[in-house]
C-alpha cells in the first residue's frame, strides 16, 4: 500500500503537504516533533480530517486500486478491513457501557471475521480471557491498550495506524506492546504505520522511517541510517534526544556501582 501526494489545508493555510509513504517493505516508524502533523496525517488517511479543510493524495491499495483522499465515501468505505486506527488513548475508544466481548463480538460481525474469537484475540494480545466480562473502566492503562489493539485486530485490516499507542504506558509495558503489535502485524501480514517520539520503541519495531516537521517530510529511509547520520536538524534533534537519555542512564548506572 502506499500513500502518494497527501496534502491538507484549513483556511488558505497548508498543514501537509506532499507526504508520500510506502507502507509495504515492514513496518514504518512516522517521527517527529509535536505539531509536526503526524496524527493529522493519519486522520487524514481515514477519512477524518478537520471539518471545512480540504485534502489531497491517494491510496494506492495491495491490489492496485486507487482511492483519493478526499473522496470521503471511498475512504469510508476503507476503515476496516482496509485501514484500521489503534488510538493513543484506548481508554475513551472504548464504549463504557458495553462489556468487552460484546464490542469484540460486534466488530467480528460486522467485518465478516470468522477466523478469530473475543478470547482468541484477547490471548493474541497477550491478556487473560477474564477481561471478555469487564467493563472498561474495569481495565488498567496497559490492559485497555491491549483490548484496543485486539478490537483493530478483529477488523482484519490490511493496514494498522497507530498514532503513539504506548505514551501513556510504563517502559516495561511499552516494549511489551510494541513487541505483540510487531508479532501480530507479521503473522497477520498488516502493513503498520508507527507514530512515536520514541527513537528506541521505533527500532525496536521498524526498519524504515520517515520525519516530519511542519507538515512536510524532511527526511526519509532506513531506520538505522537516519540513526546513524541523521541529516536534518529535527531528526538530528530527535536522535540527540535519545543519545542524552542513554548517557543519563549509563551515568547512573555508574553511580550506583
Amino acid at each position: 500500500m502506499q500513500v502518494l501526494g497527501l496534502g491538507c489545508a484549513l483556511n488558505s493555510r497548508s498543514l501537509l503537504a506532499d507526504i508520500d509513504l510506502e507502507l509495504s517493505d515492514g513496518p514504518l516508524a512516522l517521527l517527529g516533533p509535536s505539531g509536526a502533523g503526524k496524527s493529522l496525517a493519519l486522520r487524514c488517511m481515514l477519512g477524518l480530517a478537520p471539518p471545512r479543510s480540504t485534502v489531497r493524495g491517494e491510496l494506492v491499495l495491495k491490489d492496485g486500486r486507487r482511492a483519493r483522499l478526499d473522496d470521503l465515501r471511498t475512504v469510508a468505505g476503507l476503515r476496516g478491513r482496509g485501514l484500521c486506527l489503534l488510538p493513543q488513548d484506548a481508554a475513551t475508544s472504548l464504549d463504557p457501557v458495553r462489556r468487552v466481548e460484546a464490542q469484540l463480538r460486534e466488530l467480528l460481525r460486522v467485518h465478516d471475521n470468522r477466523d478469530d474469537s473475543p478470547a482468541s484475540l484477547l490471548v493474541q494480545v497477550g491478556v487473560v480471557e477474564e477481561l471478555l466480562r469487564r467493563y472498561p473502566h474495569q481495565l488498567s492503562g496497559g490492559q485497555a491498550q491491549r483490548v484496543a489493539l485486539a478490537l483493530a485486530l478483529a477488523c482484519r485490516p490490511a493496514l494498522l495506524l497507530a498514532d503513539e499507542p504506548s505514551s501513556a504506558l510504563d517502559t516495561i509495558a511499552q516494549a511489551q506492546l510494541v513487541d505483540t503489535l510487531r508479532v501480530n502485524c507479521a503473522a497477520r501480514s498488516t502493513e503498520l504505520v508507527f507514530v512515536t517520539h520514541d527513537l528506541a520503541l521505533a527500532a525496536r519495531l521498524c526498519v524504515r522511517a520517515v520525519v516530519l516537521d511542519v507538515g512536510r517530510v524532511v527526511e526519509a529511509g532506513p531506520l538505522a541510517g537516519l540513526i546513524a547520520a541523521p541529516a536534518h536538524p529535527v531528526t538530528q534533534a530527535l536522535v540527540a534526544a535519545a543519545r542524552r537519555a542513554d548517557a543519563l542512564f549509563v551515568d547512573v548506572l555508574e553511580t550506583r556501582s
